[in-house]
């Protein structure tokens, strides 16, 4: 063997020696890092199990020591609602809530088949008034067919003062209760004469979309709220006023607190063209868009908003700024841009938990800070204090949405 030879042989050895070194130093230092990550992945994980189990803990605790010494006697479904309610209240997230499994029922035939069991009429609490001022009453009701009218206030319910009460108490006063069973009201008239009535509850068919025309070529809708039932009733009542001769459109989601996402986006999907709806952005990182198809409706139109249009009414007032299809007129929006989730528990009962954020097509939040509108509409004090009763002429907001698309040209409504 020649020299070359035996010194290739003689250096072997020592490269295969530094390569494996080279491999092995390399592997430790990529499992140290991967092992550096697990332990903090650990290290989290387990600190959210101890917190659970501390929470669990001190429940168990607490349990043992109340049944041990408490001389009454426990409510099993009534204390396991309130420990489930407190737990949720505890999340300081002030969307979240908890519904017992006779409320997450109602919700459900409620929200699903736009039905719930009632009277028939919309109402909103009003001191001045001297209780529940009624804004609507729907047709073919108990209300209705008592001859109770927009307008007119309860004042009272089964004999208790509706002050007294206030807002929530006076309407689980009214409405909750079984198909077939009664509520007696005392009935304030427009002109001040009081009258007492009995109502039957019924289950009520929910209306979320009015509509009405103000001139010969221009039309409002009234979106009180986003359900699965909005699109279709928001699609028959543009129809209508087209037939109509509506040719100009005002959508009025003053005080609508927002609702479904496949509400608003399919009512959206009705008006937009092809882009992008919504952007939700989920805990985990994941981003999911809703988006729009081709086809479109093109009219003049203007939105009507206020300090309480909020979360969906929002997403609806800004996707039409975005997409340059309506002017805005009013106050600045609630500032809602994050979505609930109805999450059903065991026991038959649900929560509503903040689930994920959202952006409109813009990619801009709102959330914390609402929605300035294109022209800043302040209704006189006056009007303000008696919103559901003033006349057209008296809705400065309105007059100013009715002249801007005025000013529009009507191309052919498509």
């Amino acid at each position: 063997m020649n020299k070359k030879g035996r010194l290739f042989w003689q250096v072997l050895p020592m490269l295969l020696i530094l390569f494996t070194a080279a491999i092995l130093v390399t592997w430790q230092i990529t499992y140290n890092s991967v092992r550096k990550g697990m332990d903090e992945k650990y290290t989290e994980m387990l600190s959210e199990v101890t917190a659970a189990s501390d929470i669990s803990r001190t429940l168990y605790n607490v349990d043992s020591i109340i049944r041990g010494k408490y001389i009454g006697n426990v409510d099993e479904q009534n204390l396991a609602d309130y420990t489930i309610a407190g737990y949720i209240a505890g999340l300081g997230d002030k969307y979240a809530y908890y519904m017992n499994a006779d409320e997450y029922a109602e919700y459900l035939l409620e929200n699903q088949n736009g039905i719930k069991t009632g009277i028939g009429v919309t109402v909103v609490f009003d001191n001045t008034a001297g209780g529940l001022y009624i804004t609507s009453v729907y047709e073919d009701t108990p209300a209705s067919r008592a001859g109770i009218l927009p307008g007119e206030v309860i004042t009272r319910a089964d004999g208790k003062s509706v002050l007294e009460m206030g807002y929530s108490l006076s309407l689980e006063r009214i409405g909750d209760g079984d198909v077939g069973s009664t509520v007696t009201l005392t009935v304030l008239s427009e002109a001040g004469t009081e009258r007492v009535v009995t109502l039957t509850r019924e289950e009520i068919k929910i209306v979320t979309v009015t509509h009405r025309m103000v001139n010969k070529d221009t039309g409002v809708i009234k979106i009180n709220e986003f359900t699965s039932q909005t699109p279709t009733e928001f699609k028959n009542a543009m129809q209508d006023l087209i037939v109509n001769g509506a040719e100009r459109f005002v959508f009025d989601v003053r005080n609508n607190p927002g609702g479904s996402l496949d509400g608003v986006s399919q009512t959206l999907d009705f008006l937009l063209p092809a882009g992008d709806i919504i952007i939700i952005n989920e805990k985990s990182g994941t981003k999911r868009t809703i988006t729009s198809d081709t086809a479109e409706f093109t009219a003049p139109m203007a939105v009507l908003v206020n300090g309480n249009t909020a979360s969906a009414a929002e997403l609806f007032t800004a996707a039409l700024r975005d997409y340059g299809k309506a002017e805005s007129v009013g106050e600045t929006t609630y500032g809602k841009g994050s979505m609930q989730e109805i999450v059903p528990l065991p026991g038959g009962g649900a929560a509503s938990v903040s689930v994920s954020t959202y952006l409109p097509p813009s990619g801009v939040s709102y959330d914390g800070e609402g929605i300035r509108p294109t022209y800043p509409v302040e209704l006189p004090a006056t009007a303000a204090a008696n919103f559901y009763r003033m006349t057209d002429e008296e809705d400065t907001q309105l007059q100013k949405a009715l002249e801007l698309v005025a000013g529009m040209e009507a191309s052919t409504i498509q």
